[in-house]
């Protein structure tokens, strides 16, 4: 019998064997409704096998603008040798809001975009900041334009809009975030520090804060108060990958690997499999010579995730 879309959802969300094929089956029949296709592709896009990849390429040229809404948002994790050349395109697209996408899709590619795709891309980007500028009664407004200015390469300007937003809604936890990050990328540590810290003043449980407080003190070599922040943002954010993801790197590279592996299992037993844990288990298990089991793992994510 026919699975309802549902069925094959809920197949694909739990990452197992089946979750492939299920997603092959939803995107590539004619009977289930593209709403459902659109939302799954923006949705699971961690399960690129090359199959899947075809029916995404397929959706990018869909009459549906929906479709190629979310087949756009679903190139995120692809390599950029993929993605470049399918989202160009769609810079020209019709439809404002898949403009809009592929531009935010390829600003990671930013510096690797050549000749019209550039010029095309840069139009698209003023016309998206011109939007943002138009919703700066919300904080997310700022937001996005740091976003995107940083993404491209324009850090003064990324860091002037987040220093906007901090100044209209000094409360929004993101802007401290992003500015950390900013000041990091540009070695200024201290005022870096004073941001993160800022953040903790407003969210004292905000398990990012805690995550990149982490990282800035590993960075300045005090490890034990780095890894006192990474495991507070871990247990402030168990079901975070890329948490619990920091805090197992925080532990293998001081020296305790061991807990760092126990960790990572934990994860999985407890969320399921996660392209990202599943990742830095194949690292920590050939780095500790367990060869076997890296296999093992190996193995879980060429059935599970198709590569």
């Amino acid at each position: 019998t026919e699975k309802t879309y549902g069925e094959l959802l809920y197949n694909v969300s739990k990452y197992v064997n089946e979750s492939e094929p299920s997603l092959y089956q939803l995107l590539s029949s004619a009977q289930y409704p593209a709403i459902i296709k659109a939302v799954a592709m923006e949705q699971y896009p961690q399960l690129f096998s090359s199959r899947i990849i075809d029916q995404v390429r397929v959706y990018l040229q869909s009459q549906d603008p929906n479709l190629r809404l979310n087949a756009v948002k679903s190139l995120n994790g692809f390599p950029a040798e993929m993605v470049i050349p399918v989202a160009s395109p769609l810079l020209s697209d019709l439809v404002l809001s898949v403009r809009m996408e592929a531009m935010l899709t390829l600003a990671s590619y930013y510096q690797q975009l050549q000749g019209n795709d550039k010029t095309v891309f840069e139009k698209v980007l003023s016309e998206y900041l011109q939007v943002q500028q138009g919703m700066c009664h919300r904080p997310e407004g700022y937001l996005n334009q740091g976003i995107v200015l940083g993404t491209t390469g324009r850090t003064a300007e990324a860091e002037q809009a987040y220093i906007s937003g901090v100044m209209h809604f000094p409360r929004f936890v993101p802007f401290y975030m992003n500015l950390a990050d900013v000041y990091r990328a540009q070695n200024k540590e201290t005022k870096a520090k004073e941001y993160i810290d800022r953040g903790l003043q407003i969210s004292q449980s905000n398990a990012d804060l805690h995550y990149v407080l982490g990282l800035w003190y590993i960075r300045q070599k005090e490890n034990e108060k780095g890894l006192a922040e990474l495991k507070k943002a871990a247990a402030l954010n168990p079901a975070n990958a890329s948490v619990v993801y920091g805090y197992a790197i925080g532990l293998f590279s001081t020296g305790k690997p061991n807990d760092a592996l126990r960790l990572l299992e934990n994860f999985l037993q407890q969320n399921g499999n996660n392209i990202t844990v599943i990742d830095g288990l194949i690292s920590i298990c050939q780095d500790l010579k367990m060869q076997d089991k890296a296999n093992d793992y190996l193995t879980v994510r060429k059935n599970v995730f198709g590569y």
